[in-house]
């Protein structure tokens, strides 16, 4: 399997790589172990909820809650028809519509749906495909294997990890 058949088979997408690319970013592979369940999480939306108020304490966890069943029920063309949170992305966290963490903990009002899918998507990278069923899926609408999450941690707090280069290439 080549790189970029690495990227796509864990859920990113063409533009993405590309933008990613152009941007002069570096993609890498970390297979690292755990001592436990808890520290690995199968990516459906209850544990991301769960990882969220772990990784986030001092956001009021309700925010998450609160917009779960949408969420759990709602595209992400369904929540953004208009596209709005993945324009945003490519123009960058100095647009005034992309949701980045500082952004998001300055809203004077209880976040809306789009607002709270906006952070998952930028700061946490639940990107446009992903649907929360623990399923991997492709820009292709191809399901390809479990997806897990967890919390963001330095290289030197893991136990054991092997760290590989990827090197895309784009058709």
């Amino acid at each position: 399997m080549s790189h970029l058949e690495m990227l796509i088979h864990s859920g990113h997408t063409l533009d993405w790589i590309r933008h990613r690319l152009e941007g002069k970013r570096k993609f890498k592979l970390i297979v690292f172990s755990v001592s436990s369940d808890d520290e690995v999480k199968l990516a459906t939306w209850d544990n991301i909820f769960e990882l969220l108020s772990k990784s986030y304490p001092e956001i009021d966890s309700s925010f998450w809650y609160r917009h779960s069943n949408e969420l759990k029920q709602m595209t992400m063309q369904d929540i953004d028809p208009e596209g709005l949170i993945v324009k945003n992305y490519y123009l960058g966290p100095k647009s005034d519509g992309y949701m980045h963490y500082d952004r998001f903990l300055s809203l004077k009002d209880t976040p809306t749906l789009l607002q709270v899918r906006a952070f998952l998507h930028n700061q946490i990278g639940l990107n446009e495909l992903f649907d929360g069923n623990g399923k991997t899926m492709t820009h292709m609408g191809d399901e390809t294997a479990d997806e897990y999450l967890t919390i963001n941690r330095p290289l030197n707090e893991l136990n054991e990890y092997a760290l590989l280069d990827l090197n895309p290439i784009l058709p």
